[in-house]
């Protein structure tokens, strides 16, 4: 809990952003909320890991460009067919964290509908949500602070995407735009 804030606060500031010292992709969710667990203190290990090798393909198009300027260990599949990085990729993420912490999901529309089931679960800010469908992650949030829902005027997640640039959008507001899909809450800090 030490660095939880270091987290929320890296967040809010690089939402929008794309950092230099990691690889910036189209779909950068996974990337950027495991920036902001690195800034909250989480170690990198076994194959969560970047590091930049040299400054020519800061946003790599396809595997050839990845690995000339960035190290990144991959899983599932075979190189080049379906491996990638947790870093780079929401079902990735969701394979190598699922087993790794806590976890529980919850239907988009029963959080809609009653978003206090998630406050009993224990999560909070730092804590990482994924949104699947058919029980496979396509999208990677962070959660950054509690706010109102302005169409329920009820408690929830304010949530930070870099994919879709927001730092203050409500958890209730994300469920009502997929109301057939899954949140998975991890417990990270």
């Amino acid at each position: 809990l030490k660095y939880q804030g270091h987290g929320q606060a890296y967040a809010k500031a690089a939402y929008n952003k794309r950092n230099p010292a990691f690889p910036n992709f189209s779909q950068n969710c996974a990337n950027f909320v495991s920036q902001c667990m690195l800034a909250s203190g989480i170690h990198m290990r076994d194959e969560w890991y970047v590091d930049r090798k040299n400054d020519k393909y800061p946003s790599p198009s396809g595997d050839t460009q990845i690995d000339h300027s960035w190290t990144l260990r991959t899983m599932g599949g075979f190189l080049g067919f379906g491996a990638s990085s947790p870093w780079t990729s929401a079902p990735r993420f969701q394979d190598f964290w699922t087993p790794r912490v806590t976890d529980s999901s919850f239907t988009c529309s029963s959080v809609k509908s009653d978003p206090t089931q998630v406050y009993n679960a224990n999560y909070g800010i730092g804590d990482v949500v994924q949104l699947l469908s058919g029980g496979k992650a396509w999208h990677t949030l962070y959660i950054v602070g509690y706010m109102t829902d302005s169409q329920t005027n009820r408690l929830t997640y304010q949530m930070a995407s870099n994919t879709s640039d927001y730092a203050d959008k409500s958890l209730v507001e994300i469920a009502r735009n997929y109301p057939n899909d899954t949140f998975r809450f991890y417990k990270m800090i």
